[in-house]
């Protein structure tokens, strides 16, 4: 084959390959110039149940993408649909007596990453937006407590909402729950894991959770 049309042909393929790179990233940024983004961290509150359902401090971090999808009265009301990213950790503790916090056992902890998928409104006023969405979420679970006779799962599922406050649609604080359909762990009681004493040796108990949370966040608008 002639050089010069082995050239010419090299040159307009990676002419067209480029165009359309370029194409796909036009069409990327436009569908994501779609979207509000929402960056939050919480201080969370974290049981699980019996017996691990003393509550547990922690925080969480993460981000939603929001879409608004219909307004009424003259934009003052906002439907919207919105998905999420959360770095979140699940769990509880026996007992919150000084003595028993630091026995083998006391309590557990499990790392997860969590995708909620909420609908939900806001009433917009001059100064202010308040807000309101539930859904479901799932969670995968990638680490946790090691600890005598706790066997975690590795994928969560529930459900959750949140209510909030905006100011001037940038900074809110929020409060939510999410409550566990599916168990995260299983614990089998030992005698090195008992730090009550109250429960019995050989009992097993399949671990749901419960999460509440106070929410700060940083709205970054796409218009």
């Amino acid at each position: 084959m002639n050089k010069k049309i082995v050239i010419l042909s090299v040159i307009l393929f990676f002419i067209s390959a480029y165009t359309h790179a370029q194409n796909t990233l036009d069409n990327a940024k436009s569908f994501l110039s779609q979207f509000d983004y929402t960056v939050s961290v919480s201080l969370v509150s974290r049981s699980a149940s019996n017996p691990f359902d003393d509550a547990k401090l922690g925080f969480d971090i993460g981000v939603d993408a929001k879409k608004n999808i219909k307004s009424y009265l003259e934009d003052k009301v906002d439907i919207y649909g919105l998905v999420g990213l959360h770095y979140v950790k699940k769990g509880g503790k026996q007992s919150s007596d000084f003595m028993d916090l630091m026995s083998a056992g006391n309590d557990f902890g499990i790392s997860q990453l969590s995708i909620p998928i909420h609908a939900g409104g806001t009433c917009n006023f001059k100064k202010c937006q308040l807000y309101l969405d539930l859904g479901p979420y799932l969670a995968f679970g990638f680490g946790g407590t090691d600890i005598e006779g706790l066997s975690t799962k590795c994928v969560d599922f529930g459900i959750g909402f949140n209510i909030g406050c905006k100011f001037k649609k940038k900074f809110g604080i929020g409060v939510g729950v999410d409550k566990g359909f599916t168990k995260i762990a299983e614990y089998e009681v030992t005698t090195d894991n008992n730090p009550t004493g109250n429960l019995n040796i050989g009992d097993k108990y399949s671990l749901k959770s419960m999460t509440g949370y106070i929410r700060f966040q940083w709205t970054f608008e796409s218009k």
